[in-house]
């Protein structure tokens, strides 16, 4: 099924998108010829696509540096962008680069903000503001790997002949999904605040005008996270749970969800926007209904295993992670209070 500009109306009431000239095989998203052949003859629109990523990369640089301890003063903190034409990955990270596969990473700018102009009332509102959500993810995602010190432990378990397993990989994933999340919540928080600080109303005012921003942003927010994770779900996703290095995608969504929660503290309801935000995705790629029986009993059957992930995470990952993060580590130098983070240890 292809995405195309001719799936933008409304018909009797059902949601059809996408406001993007470029054509996406969904149900083949890792057929390079099927996303490259949408890019062809297309240079100078994929080269400014390009050119803001970068510049959003660069914001995101600076805001993270800004933000790190002094863990290891001797060691340099300073990463690289680099897009290459290789569908086999979204996005993988060293100590010193950042690789995006362009192809996917090109769509994913296009398909949400697509999405956006299609269906959101309010997007002449904040266009410039939440467009690059799911970029801002990703990057904040590899960047999270980095400045969490799993690739730093990697290392050292290889040179000490350690054994890496996939459980501790999968929980890898699940931090630098959670540092993704609280870095886009800080962002979009602080973005709220400074409009609010420069209200001169009523405090009722500015209360209500708070919860209004709150709403308009941060559905956006929720829609880009399952955006992320829906456009590279797979159907056989779930096959071979323990070899994989990471979770299946729609724990990951679940998982991240659970982390925006306890960032929101209740003041939006998260737990539906993102299931409107499943339906209508699902919906529109036009699974069947035993494409999502068997996808249902897949989640149910594999269940068990988002548990260990966070259970071994909280019993004894991230105790090793903490010798080499250089950003708190939340459940040891924090916990969250009604949303809020506060110290629990010294950092």
């Amino acid at each position: 099924m292809g995405v195309s500009s001719d799936k933008n109306e409304d018909t009797n009431g059902e949601i059809f998108f996408l406001n993007t000239n470029f054509e996406i095989d969904i149900n083949n998203l890792y057929d390079e010829n099927s996303w490259y052949s949408s890019l062809k003859d297309r240079d100078e629109e994929i080269e400014g696509i390009k050119s803001l990523i970068i510049e959003e990369f660069n914001i995101i640089m600076e805001n993270t540096k800004k933000s790190l301890n002094d863990y290891n003063k001797n060691e340099k903190f300073d990463l690289s962008l680099t897009f290459l034409k290789d569908m086999h990955f979204v996005a993988c990270t060293s100590n010193s680069e950042i690789k995006l596969s362009e192809g996917l990473i090109i769509h994913y700018y296009n398909f949400f903000k697509g999405f956006l102009k299609a269906h959101h009332n309010s997007y002449d509102f904040d266009d410039g503001i939440v467009e690059m959500i799911p970029i801002k993810f990703i990057l904040y995602h590899e960047i999270g790997h980095v400045v969490h010190g799993h690739i730093k432990l990697l290392e050292n378990r290889k040179t000490n002949n350690e054994a890496i397993s996939t459980l501790d990989q999968k929980s890898f994933e699940y931090d630098a999904d959670a540092f993704a999340l609280s870095r886009i919540y800080d962002e979009y928080n602080g973005v709220i605040k400074n409009s609010i600080d420069n209200c001169n109303n009523s405090e009722e005012f500015k209360k209500g005008f708070e919860l209004m921003l709150l709403v308009l942003i941060f559905e956006k927010v929720i829609l880009g996270i399952v955006i992320a994770f829906f456009i590279i779900r797979k159907p056989d996703d779930f096959n071979k749970f323990d070899t994989k290095k990471h979770p299946p995608t729609f724990y990951r969504e679940v998982l991240a969800i659970e982390s925006l929660k306890s960032l929101l503290a209740s003041k939006i309801n998260v737990q539906k926007i993102f299931v409107d935000c499943e339906l209508t995705l699902t919906k529109y790629v036009g699974y069947d209904d035993s494409i999502m029986q068997k996808f249902v009993a897949d989640i149910l059957d594999n269940i068990v295993h988002v548990d260990d992930i966070v259970k071994n995470w909280n019993e004894r990952v991230k105790y090793e992670v903490k010798k080499y993060s250089r950003f708190p580590v939340e459940g040891i130098d924090f916990v969250f209070e009604d949303g809020k983070p506060v110290l629990k240890g010294t950092f």
